[in-house]
């Protein structure tokens, strides 16, 4: 693999970005991809990072750089000269929170010396709970805790579950039921993917200032029967919801996760059908002038609507 290095240089003539290079840790990831086309589209100094060997670029014209972050020397490189950083740790493999812990203090270190302007990273909502009994939660509260003892302002985005996994786990191949295990009036924080790229982008414009962390998630929650009546209008015909009960191996397996990646969201799934898991979504809007979350409904019609007439498929998540 190579190691990570610095943007190629730019063609002969080509200005730079005076505001600094953004260093996207994750930019083939669902989340992450985002971010970089976004940034990329601003024509901001972009340097994208990925940990997955044989990954394309988010969009064509932006260098991808493949580096092995589980070394602290790569994680450097891939820092260097940098303004500010976006980071998503890597949860994949045999080992993923292993990989993902490694990589986040790897990275975190690196910013800390090289002295980045700002860090804004994503991790979970609730993981700011103590002992939640969630392994991802936890895990992701001790990279939290990491990240405030640097002397690097962080700004931390706590999403909830994201809209678009969460359809394909719920599709049970029948084109007129939704079902996840919650209960049907069971509200729970859900976000589509292209709400946190907005507020992750928004915040790395914005002067840094020192530990901030923002929840992100449809204000109120959604529900399951909330979801159902959503697909209803959007696909013009009726979806009901059933709750899931028992075994959730078949919910998360169409998430097209590994088996340790698979059981890890298992956990997460039962946690919040037992828990109010929903946060504190409105301070985004406080934070960020023009902020809004997207109608889900808006959501649904442009990135992962079918046909009208179509039977419903929601395609797999692409490795």
């Amino acid at each position: 693999p190579r190691p990570a290095a610095a943007t190629p240089p730019r063609p002969s003539g080509a200005p730079r970005d005076a505001r600094g290079t953004i260093v996207v840790i994750g930019a083939t990831g669902q989340v992450g991809s985002k971010v970089a086309r976004s940034l990329h589209g601003e024509g901001r100094e972009l340097r994208a990072i990925t940990h997955r060997a044989q990954a394309r670029p988010p969009l064509p014209g932006i260098h991808l750089t493949h580096a092995d972050l589980t070394d602290p020397d790569a994680a450097r490189r891939a820092l260097q000269g940098a303004h500010a950083v976006y980071l998503t740790p890597p949860e994949q493999g045999a080992n993923p929170l292993e990989l993902e812990q490694r990589v986040a203090e790897n990275v975190l270190r690196a910013a800390d010396e090289a002295q980045v302007a700002h860090i804004v990273m994503h991790t979970a909502l609730h993981a700011e709970h103590e002992a939640t009994g969630v392994p991802l939660l936890d895990a992701k509260r001790a990279i939290e805790i990491r990240a405030h003892e640097l002397d690097v302002p962080v700004t931390l985005l706590r999403p909830g579950l994201f809209l678009e996994p969460l359809l394909r786990a719920g599709y049970q191949g029948r084109r007129d039921v939704i079902s996840l295990p919650f209960e049907a009036g069971h509200p729970v924080g859900v976000v589509a993917t292209r709400d946190v790229a907005r507020a992750a982008v928004a915040l790395l414009e914005q002067p840094a200032s020192q530990r901030r962390a923002f929840d992100l998630h449809q204000p109120g929650g959604l529900s399951g029967e909330g979801l159902a009546r959503i697909l209803s209008q959007v696909y013009e015909r009726p979806v009901a919801y059933q709750p899931v009960t028992g075994d959730l191996g078949p919910t998360v397996a169409r998430l097209g996760k590994g088996p340790q990646e698979a059981a890890l969201y298992a956990a997460l799934l039962r946690y919040a059908s037992e828990h109010a898991y929903v946060g504190e979504p409105e301070e985004i809007l406080r934070a960020v002038d023009g902020f809004a979350y997207t109608p889900l409904e808006r959501v649904l019609h442009e990135d992962i609507a079918p046909p009208r007439h179509a039977t419903w498929r929601i395609e797999p998540a692409q490795a």
